[in-house]
């Protein structure tokens, strides 16, 4: 076995040191690290901090949002920072300046979002029991589907993953329901429940 690459020993290093970054704003409601694994983005109520984790500084503040920010995902490439918020709007952050680039109202509380494998894409669960597809580059809502069920349980989408090779998106929900939904056609393939 060869030594791990200076990332890894980078990464085991910071988890070894446990240290405090020092919000203090309150909950933590979503956390994202950087591909390169440099930088750190958290969310509290209504701000996002980018920490220099080997640094152990805050490298950012990101304000914008008028209600709890409860998702945030890297774009793979870790240029753009997105987040979602229970305001209803997706933002787009540029990663090396955290200036804000473009902000969508999706007019629903957001309460989480991933990229697409390729980065053009953003997939967008809500309180509403609905996700969404963003086209990125465009700044417009390609699709949308519903996890609404008909007993109308608690099926809010509290997490959302995209599959590596980017046809499926995975959701759970409050009930502890996972959801594979074909990207292509929108439609569920297949459920699982916890």
């Amino acid at each position: 076995l060869g030594a791990a690459p200076a990332s890894a020993a980078s990464a085991e290093r910071r988890m070894t040191e446990g240290r405090d970054l020092g919000s203090a704003h309150g909950p933590v409601y979503a956390q994202s690290w950087s591909p390169d694994g440099v930088l750190l983005a958290t969310a509290d109520y209504d701000q996002i901090l980018v920490w220099n984790v080997d640094a152990g500084s805050e490298a950012g503040l990101l304000r914008g949002h008028a209600s709890f920010v409860t998702g945030l995902a890297w774009s793979p490439g870790g240029l753009v920072l997105a987040s979602a918020s229970q305001d209803g709007t997706v933002r787009l952050w540029d990663g090396a300046t955290f200036v804000e680039m473009t902000s969508l109202g999706i007019g629903e509380a957001l309460g989480c979002l991933t990229w697409s494998p390729d980065g053009l894409l953003l997939a967008v669960g809500t309180y509403e029991r609905r996700i969404h597809v963003i086209d990125v580059g465009a700044n417009a809502l390609l699709a949308s589907c519903s996890t609404k069920t008909v007993d109308k349980r608690r099926d809010d989408v509290i997490s959302i993953a995209w599959s590596p090779d980017g046809r499926t998106i995975a959701s759970g929900d409050l009930e502890g329901n996972i959801r594979l939904w074909d990207v292509a056609t929108g439609q569920a393939r297949l459920g699982f429940r916890e």
